[in-house]
């Protein structure tokens, strides 16, 4: 059985690209992992997944998030992961 054609256009799926970000969020939690994984491959250690940090950041709000990228990129800052674990910890607790 054929559905109509409205039918079938309206539940067509959208065009997207596998892997690229489609909000403001997703494009921050990539940045976050590109610049953890550079450090973490640099130090012999895992990296992370997506997954990982999406649900480590569950909590915060995108400009919460804007201002935790822009206090760990501190060129004074030595280590973005251990600012990032050390803001994250400060949030909490």
């Amino acid at each position: 059985m054929d559905l109509p054609p409205s039918y079938s256009e309206k539940f067509r799926p959208r065009d997207r690209k596998i892997g690229l970000p489609r909000n403001e969020r997703e494009e921050l939690v990539e940045r976050f992992r590109s610049r953890l994984n550079d450090e973490q491959k640099r130090d012999g250690r895992p990296t992370f997944s997506y997954a990982r940090l999406a649900k480590r950041f569950d909590g915060l709000t995108n400009p919460r998030l804007y201002q935790l990228f822009n206090e760990c990129d501190d060129p004074n800052v030595k280590s973005f992961g251990a600012m990032l674990t050390y803001k994250l910890r400060k949030d909490q607790g």
